[in-house]
């Protein structure tokens, strides 16, 4: 599948010869004598293209479509650009030369993009969980857990599910008001100036 055989040559000449010349040629000797077959590549050996989508609600890829392309053997197999809408290409696959075979598959593999969550407030006086996150298209942030001195917390000033952009997340406050009741057991507060 993957060459045609082109014509016999002996040894380190490369002129070729019939295969009644041949026989002629080696009929006539009286010592050993190496012949080689001489093939060409075929520029028609399959290959296929297999293209990825990353899944959006995980890390494994999906296969979105398959191409079968041909070429001619043990060349750089042309590998073409595809587009699927948002995706990005997730790396250079590299060069791949056509195998002998014509069984020879290359996989291609489109990511979502991925965005930054930032959840910020330098008031802050304790967090737990991340304030920095990388999230994929479409999926939604994990809010933290936020505290403030002297304040309750009341929620985020922006919306952080699917997102499709950087964002900057600040929690929103509002002031503890606290009441303080004295009892005096029938006394009076001294007061000094």
């Amino acid at each position: 599948i993957d060459y045609t055989f082109m014509y016999w040559s002996l040894g380190g000449e490369v002129a070729p010869m019939t295969l009644e010349e041949l026989n002629s040629f080696v009929s006539d000797r009286s010592s050993n004598v190496s012949i080689y077959a001489q093939y060409s590549p075929n520029d028609d050996t399959p290959y296929k293209v297999n293209y990825y989508l990353e899944d959006a609600d995980s890390d494994s890829f999906s296969l979105e479509e398959s191409v079968t392309l041909s070429g001619t053997t043990d060349s750089v197999a042309t590998i073409p650009e595809k587009t699927y809408g948002i995706y990005v290409k997730r790396e250079d696959h590299g060069e791949y030369r056509i195998d002998r075979t014509g069984t020879g598959e290359i996989n291609v593999y489109y990511e979502l993009p991925r965005y930054t969550v930032t959840f910020h407030d330098a008031t802050l006086t304790g967090y737990e969980g991340e304030l920095i996150q990388q999230v994929k298209h479409g999926a939604d942030a994990t809010a933290p857990t936020v505290t403030r001195r002297g304040y309750r917390f009341t929620g985020f000033d922006t919306d952080f599910t699917n997102v499709t952009e950087h964002l900057t997340v600040t929690p929103t406050w509002e002031i503890m008001n606290f009441t303080i009741e004295y009892d005096l057991g029938g006394g009076a507060l001294p007061i000094e100036f």
